[in-house]
């Protein structure tokens, strides 16, 4: 099955008992989005963090490394209940 927005497009594919979803960028426009969009907000975020003293760089990632884990672990149990009530 393929979902297409225009700028990008989902796949998803049947992998055993578990369903995978990909999200691809669509030759132009997603192309597009990511060049007008994303490298503006990433470097946005190098500038950001930039701003940072190096004693605020050093408090700051090891906890975002927490938060980021975190968030990882929460966004894969409400793929696991999408995935079991399937």
């Amino acid at each position: 099955m393929c979902a297409d927005s225009g700028y990008a497009f989902l796949i998803q594919n049947a992998q055993g008992r578990e369903q995978k979803e990909q999200v691809h960028l669509s030759d132009r426009s997603g192309r597009e989005l990511a060049d007008g969009i994303m490298k503006p907000l990433a470097e946005a975020e190098g500038e950001a963090f930039g701003a940072l003293t190096a004693e605020e760089q050093d408090v700051f990632l090891p906890l975002f490394r927490k938060y980021a884990d975190a968030l990882g672990v929460f966004i894969g149990n409400i793929t696991k209940r999408r995935s079991a009530s399937a």
